[in-house]
């Protein structure tokens, strides 16, 4: 029993051959195998209470997962210290009756890949995490054109610096850059939230990578392990000596990513992968990789495959700060889409170009904007533009996806206009 609870949880983990565990979990996530795991695997429960981040509206998180992630997600959303307490365990089946005796304002789960079925069931959204990779394919000057202008600033910056470095498959320098960078780094930079990952499991990373150091002024400021597939390389890690604030404003990290661009280029691969992200378009690490032109992807490894599912209970002014605040990418019949909400707002034309510039990534499918009207007291409609035309036009009920029903559960008087601005839109 304990085996099937871990390879619900944490796949990777179990000593069992890669294929046999690929096989086992797309098994279990058949109708009838996944309600009975159901029964039987538990989860973490958090709630957390206090006001949100930037306003004076208090909302309640109900959060099904760890203790890191509850703090994380604390530190995102709210103001201050909020409060947080744990409320024991419980079986995903009984996710529903928690919500119900809770009365939260917003539900957060966050669970291995193999529950999103039963989850999405359950009326929740899938919000997976985001796999990122980057073409690096055809001229440098290609290359440098889908760049945002903030990275091409820190390429500017890195060569002033005069930064050099090496590259190497020594495995003796592994301990080198996973106990002088990795960990330092990823200690200081995410605190409670840090996850490391173990010396045993990166160090297997290093059988068909290696590791890329970063100098400047002939000290090591910087590092980066890397791993090769196919066409491509992938970038597993980074970490900055002894965590040192100084080096990280001197775009040490940057420099790391950039010189494996430049000497993947330089030996023939046609793509980078830049690992996974968080599906929310604000946040830090998925910005931050998507300045350096990448796409979105979904990700592929069953076996390494975690995803957020979210629900709303209602539509107060909290929970419609913290969507307007989070735009997300969700998972929709294998599509990624992108959602953003506007609070109060209707959106000129302008508005919505600027919107489509701002969070859009290749990859999706398309963006869904929903804007709340609370002034409009004319009927809702579903627009879909293509560039700057709205092709045609649905009642609310009628034409809103299948994955957003919950808009007319929760509130079906609410007035909303929801714009769907698909990948081809030339905005």
């Amino acid at each position: 029993m304990n085996i099937i609870r871990d390879m619900c949880s944490e796949p990777q983990k179990v000593r069992l051959p890669e294929i046999v565990k690929y096989v086992i979990l797309r098994v279990m996530r058949t109708i009838f195998l996944i309600d009975l795991l159901a029964r039987i695997c538990f989860i973490q429960i958090f709630l957390i209470q206090g006001n949100r981040k930037g306003t004076h509206f208090d909302i309640t998180t109900l959060l099904f997962g760890d203790e890191k992630l509850a703090y994380y997600f604390s530190k995102l959303v709210y103001s201050g210290d909020p409060k947080i307490r744990f409320l024991g365990k419980t079986t995903y089946s009984n996710i529903p009756h928690i919500i119900t005796d809770t009365k939260a304002d917003i539900v957060l789960v966050r669970t291995h890949t193999v529950f999103s079925g039963f989850l999405s069931r359950k009326g929740f959204l899938i919000l997976p995490m985001i796999r990122q990779t980057q073409d690096i394919s055809g001229s440098w000057d290609a290359f440098l054109a889908r760049l945002s202008r903030g990275r091409r600033r820190d390429i500017r910056a890195i060569e002033k610096l005069g930064y050099t470095y090496d590259i190497t498959r020594e495995p003796k320098r592994f301990s080198f850059f996973y106990y002088k960078m990795y960990l330092p780094y990823i200690l200081k930079r995410h605190s409670g939230s840090a996850k490391p990952s173990s010396f045993l499991a990166l160090k297997k990373c290093l059988r068909h990578g290696g590791l890329l150091f970063v100098k400047l002024d002939r000290e090591y400021v910087s590092g980066l392990l890397y791993s090769i597939y196919n066409n491509g390389m992938q970038n597993i890690c980074s970490g900055v000596y002894e965590g040192r604030d100084e080096y990280f404003a001197k775009g040490a990290v940057q420099a790391a990513r950039y010189f494996l661009i430049r000497w993947s280029k330089q030996q023939g691969y046609k793509e980078i992968d830049h690992g996974l992200s968080d599906p929310f378009m604000k946040g830090g690490v998925f910005t931050y990789k998507r300045g350096w032109g990448t796409k979105a992807k979904l990700n592929k490894d069953i076996i390494r495959s975690t995803v957020y599912a979210l629900r709303v209970c209602n539509f107060g002014n909290a929970v419609r700060e913290f969507l307007a605040d989070n735009p997300f990418i969700f998972v929709d019949s294998e599509n990624l889409r992108g959602l953003i909400f506007l609070n109060s707002e209707s959106p000129t034309e302008g508005k919505l170009k600027r919107l489509y510039r701002l969070h859009y990534t290749p990859g999706l499918s398309d963006l869904i904007i929903i804007s709340y009207s609370p002034n409009n007291t004319s009927r809702s409609v579903f627009k879909v533009a293509s560039g700057d035309r709205v092709l045609r036009k649905y009642s609310l009920i009628e034409g809103i996806p299948d994955s957003l029903d919950f808009l007319t559960k929760l509130a079906p008087n609410m007035c909303v206009n929801i714009y769907l601005i698909d990948a081809n839109a030339s905005l």
